[in-house]
């Protein structure tokens, strides 16, 4: 409960989005089963779910 809180606040506080239950609670399982996972960004459509693999590819490979 203390993670759902400190994300819901980091959330609003970065881009004023609103966060809801079911997309903190889809957040934690998918940590829970990719441990390596540091952030879980939740997308609304493919478009967008490509835009941000490309800018994360490139963000790490340096390109």
């Amino acid at each position: 409960m203390i993670f759902h809180c400190r994300v819901a606040r980091a959330t609003q506080q970065i881009n004023g989005a609103g966060v809801t239950e079911m997309e903190i609670a889809l957040a934690e399982k998918i940590a829970e089963r990719a441990p390596s996972a540091e952030q879980v960004l939740l997308c609304n459509t493919g478009s967008e779910a490509r835009y941000n693999a490309i800018r994360f590819a490139r963000a790490v490979t340096g390109c």
